[in-house]
């Protein structure tokens, strides 16, 4: 529900979890926020206690990298999203070298 507006395209990132025989193609985009809206989590992420931040891009990178899972899909999505961030963070240095 939020606009945003894309500055440039990190990549993406196809999963393979064998115990779930389950394809996933993530995207990953840098961008600036236009406007937040409101919150539209699924009953299931309810009922698992998600909930939504808004974070600069070091929050998010430790949030993420330092977060305590042993869940099979938590195992999966914590690397695919701490590659993306840090992927987000070097190119940053690097633009701003």
């Amino acid at each position: 529900g939020s606009a945003v507006e894309i500055k440039k395209v990190l990549g993406k990132i196809v999963e393979f979890r064998a115990q779930h025989n389950f394809w996933q193609t993530s995207y990953c985009y840098l961008g600036s926020v236009i406007t937040k809206g409101p919150n539209h989590l699924e009953e299931g992420e309810k009922a698992d206690g998600f909930e939504l931040l808004w974070v600069d891009l070091a929050e998010a990178l430790v949030l993420v990298s330092t977060a305590k899972t042993t869940d099979y899909e938590g195992l999966f999505i914590k690397q695919r999203d701490t590659l993306f961030l840090e992927t987000a963070a070097q190119l940053g240095q690097r633009e701003s070298a």
